[in-house]
């Protein structure tokens, strides 16, 4: 195979939405698009499926936990946390009694 043959009917170019020249300019181009497009809304489809069977089969069937009211990672504790230890006579981390 030459080639030119090559790259004209069986070379895929990225400029060309991947197709290839000669489907192009024989005007199979938006066909070509089309099944592709629907054959990645099926995949998304089917893979959503299986994600949600996978999830469904590792819940306990129980609520989640509610996050802790009280954790320091929360933003309002943070600050009260600040405030507290940037007061005069808190003692610093790490420092002995």
């Amino acid at each position: 195979m030459s080639s030119i043959v090559f790259y004209i009917s069986h070379r895929f170019h990225e400029s060309l939405a991947d197709l290839k020249p000669a489907d192009v300019y024989h005007n199979r181009g938006a066909k070509i698009l089309k099944m592709r497009e629907e054959i990645m809304k099926k995949a998304f489809r089917k893979r959503r499926l299986q994600h949600q069977t996978a999830a469904d089969k590792t819940r306990t069937g129980t609520d989640p936990e509610p996050p802790l009211q009280n954790s320091f990672n929360s933003p309002e504790n943070y600050d009260d946390w600040h405030k507290r230890s940037a007061s005069p006579g808190s003692q610093e981390m790490g420092a002995s009694e």
